[in-house]
């Protein structure tokens, strides 16, 4: 089996801007449960290199900066009134 990272899957096959366009639509029209509506995440995003704050989700975080969903959780909270 070939050795294959993430990276090189995203460079070869799609322009990652392609696939992270594909995971918008998908995303704008999920649901979440009542319990989790009101946390929000403390997010690196990776390829800005900049920190934000993003509404809760257990799998996909855009950044507001770049548009890229390449992030790392820093932090859960409860709630945030300044989230965008």
């Amino acid at each position: 089996m070939h050795n294959i990272t993430w990276h090189a899957i995203l460079s070869c096959s799609l322009p990652s801007q392609v696939y992270f366009g594909m995971l918008d639509a998908p995303l704008a029209t999920e649901e979440l449960p009542e319990e989790y509506r009101n946390r929000y995440q403390d997010i690196l995003y990776n390829d800005c290199d900049r920190k934000g704050t993003s509404r809760f989700h257990w799998l996909y975080h855009k950044c507001g900066f770049c548009g890229s969903y390449n992030t790392r959780l820093i932090k859960t909270k409860a709630t945030n009134s300044s989230c965008s």
